[in-house]
């Protein structure tokens, strides 16, 4: 009985030799072919790109050459940094053109209020009005005015009354100069200079007492 027993078993292991065996020719064989197939597919891909080599070493060569020649000329980049520094470091010209200036002063009226005026500038050349007006409307009881935007010069400045029915008007005179006192007798209007970009103050509109026809007509 012992005897079948062994017999049994060294044919089994036998047999699981011969399995095994035939299990890692198997595997062997398919490793085999795998790695064969893995170099040739190597070798085909640096076979291709030893064929490529040339043109694309040509290619990168054309490119730097287009690239040097199209490379800004230094001598030329010098002079324009040179000509915006200098443009940087040249202040800009201020302008010589005449800028507006104005005119301010006080009010007044010979009764217990005062009435809304409509202050005007009569503008002169060589002397004599020239024909343009600059002018501003004011409120009841307002006290003082100032008279903008007006371009550098010598001007008359009259104050009337704008109800239609009322003809007083109130000048920067002499008599405004002498103080208004009864020794004042010189009611002739005053030149005004109006400079670049000031105001003229003190222009005070007081003379409410000079003879009729001495002031222009309300424009």
């Amino acid at each position: 009985m012992q005897k079948r027993w062994s017999i049994i078993f060294a044919l089994t292991t036998l047999a699981l030799s011969q399995i095994m065996c035939s299990l890692i020719n198997t595997v062997g064989d398919r490793l085999e072919n795998e790695v064969s197939k893995t170099l040739t597919v190597i070798s085909s891909t640096l076979e291709a790109a030893q064929k490529e080599f040339p043109t694309l070493q040509s290619q990168m060569e054309k490119t730097v050459a287009a690239a040097q020649t199209n490379a800004p000329d230094m001598e030329e980049l010098q002079k324009t940094l040179r000509a915006v520094q200098t443009e940087v470091n040249s202040p800009p010209e201020v302008s010589s053109e005449s800028t507006a200036g104005s005119i301010s002063g006080k009010l007044s009226y010979p009764s217990e209020f005062i009435p809304p005026l409509t202050v005007v500038a009569f503008e002169l050349k060589n002397n004599q009005m020239s024909g343009k007006t600059y002018q501003q409307n004011t409120e009841t009881n307002q006290m003082s005015y100032q008279l903008n935007d007006l371009p550098p010069g010598e001007y008359y400045m009259v104050a009337y009354v704008q109800d239609p029915k009322n003809t007083l008007a109130a000048g920067y005179t002499e008599a405004s100069l002498c103080g208004l006192t009864a020794d004042c007798e010189d009611h002739s209007l005053v030149k005004v200079q109006v400079k670049n970009g000031e105001n003229t103050g003190n222009i005070d509109l007081m003379d409410w007492y000079a003879p009729e026809g001495t002031y222009p007509n309300k424009p």
